[in-house]
């Protein structure tokens, strides 16, 4: 994501969703993943904040769709409508 390579082949040839979830709410599904080594750090939760300001700009640049919701149905129910309408 961070090369500007990858970036151009996935806007160009993939529809991209980009998910979104606050930073507490990401910081309780990883704090004890020992499966992502970028998260093995001392302060996961300011490992989690650099890695979303660094990174946020990005998947919004690549994103063809940004769903809206809290629970995992409305994602889910606000996606299909999204990818009719991009199809």
């Amino acid at each position: 994501m961070l090369a500007e390579r990858t970036r151009s082949i996935l806007k160009r040839c993939f529809t991209v969703v980009h998910l979104t979830a606050a930073i507490d709410e990401i910081y309780a599904r990883t704090m004890h993943d020992q499966s992502r080594p970028l998260l093995q750090t001392s302060d996961l939760l300011a490992t989690l904040r650099n890695l979303n300001e660094r990174r946020r700009s990005f998947y919004e640049e690549c994103a063809t769709l940004t769903p809206t919701g809290t629970s995992a149905q409305a994602i889910a129910t606000c996606l299909v409508g999204l990818l009719t309408s991009v199809r």
